[in-house]
């Protein structure tokens, strides 16, 4: 490229200036150049380190679940766990001695749930680990077996592909004299490939499939340990993230209370159905939108229902929106006491497992997480074992 760029400056600079003179020019920005290559062959990790660390950094970052961070993420988890286990097992049972009695029995129960999830996360960690240290115990006498073995199987499928390409040209031949004298040599060749595949496959150890077998036992084993950490993590934060989210509606929900109050006037007084129909479905649209309101929603849906078609039942319409009447009194009821009795306890908690047992679903990294995260990346993982 040095070279191309001075024809070019030599193509379109004018006659006054000499060669010397570009020259004399682009010897800096060479010598750039030559200086970043020999930093990028010095630290050849800053090469795969400043792309991941701008990415995760990045208002368009990928989330902590992403699968091609899931293993760098869980490193730096694990160790996040091993510094601060003790503050989020007493933030866990902080949480136990809220007063949950203001919520419904099922957001209750699957909180309560959440509790104990959060608090099993480190014996699921421990598990990893476990089934890691085998693993790692286990490698240094399996790798050469392995590699030897993969290799052998790699050459012994290039000569079969060798072979089915030699047979589909047997196909293809032109069935004459000459065709059939080519097609001689073709079946010698593939005779000779097969005997070749036959040593490479007699090179196979006794044991490789006992080996194998056991090692892969034992990957499998890490990967369900990682998968149930996984679903449990994900288990401690939802439904917390949930009943904030539900109990944080309440004013959004009372703010629909006369709307609501007002559709038994708007059904039994309307003279055309479908105007009671469209009165009913804008509330309902609205609620949709409120979270936690399903029990709401589903009275309003029957009264709207009840008004369809060239029979309205307006009786039935209007007792169903009765019960969406008591329905939604219940939830604001609660909803309040919630918000004045449970909010600051839950709010701390959340604070104090968001990100970390909750990290998963987050929307994004810190930038702290993020550019540990990134050092992790920037040293591509061995992975041999698992091809």
């Amino acid at each position: 490229p040095f070279g191309f760029a001075l024809f070019y400056l030599r193509g379109v600079a004018p006659p006054s200036v000499a060669t010397i003179q570009m020259y004399k020019g682009v010897v800096p920005f060479i010598c750039l150049q030559l200086f970043a290559l020999v930093i990028v062959g010095l630290t050849p990790q800053l090469v795969n380190y400043l792309p991941q660390r701008v990415s995760l950094t990045s208002e368009t970052a990928p989330p902590p679940r992403n699968p091609a961070l899931s293993s760098c993420v869980q490193d730096h988890l694990f160790k996040v766990y091993d510094a601060k286990g003790d503050v989020l097992r007493a933030a866990i049972a902080k949480a136990r001695t809220l007063d949950l009695s203001p919520l419904p029995g099922e957001l209750r129960g699957d909180l309560k749930g959440s509790f104990d999830k959060a608090e099993k996360t480190f014996d699921l960690v421990a598990k990893i680990r476990a089934t890691q240290k085998i693993i790692d115990e286990a490698t240094p006498g399996y790798l050469p077996l392995h590699v030897e073995v993969r290799e052998t199987q790699r050459q012994a499928r290039r000569l079969k592909e060798e072979i089915k390409h030699l047979q589909s040209t047997i196909r293809q031949l032109p069935r004459n004299e000459r065709g059939e004298a080519r097609k001689n040599k073709l079946e010698a060749k593939i005779e000779e490939l097969r005997a070749e595949v036959k040593v490479y496959e007699a090179k196979v150890p006794d044991n490789w499939r006992a080996d194998h077998a056991a090692f892969a036992k034992l990957q499998k084993a890490e990967t369900l340990a990682i998968r149930l950490y996984e679903r449990n993590v994900d288990g401690a934060y939802e439904p917390l993230q949930e009943v904030t989210k539900v109990i944080a509606g309440a004013d959004a929900l009372a703010a629909l209370g006369k709307a609501l109050a007002g559709l038994p006037a708007a059904v039994s007084g309307a003279a055309d159905p479908e105007k009671a129909m469209d009165a009913v479905n804008e509330v309902e649209k609205v609620m949709r939108e409120v979270p936690g309101t399903r029990e709401i929603q589903k009275p309003l849906a029957d009264a709207r229902r009840a008004m369809r078609g060239d029979k309205p039942d307006v009786e039935k319409s209007l007792k169903a929106l009765a019960d969406a009447q008591a329905a939604y009194d219940k939830d604001i009821a609660w909803r309040k006491k919630a918000a004045a009795e449970l909010s600051a306890g839950l709010a701390e908690y959340e604070q104090a497992i968001r990100m970390n047992i909750g990290l998963r679903l987050q929307p994004k990294l810190s930038k702290e997480q993020a550019l540990d995260v990134a050092s992790c990346m920037a040293n591509p993982r061995d992975l041999t074992l698992h091809f």
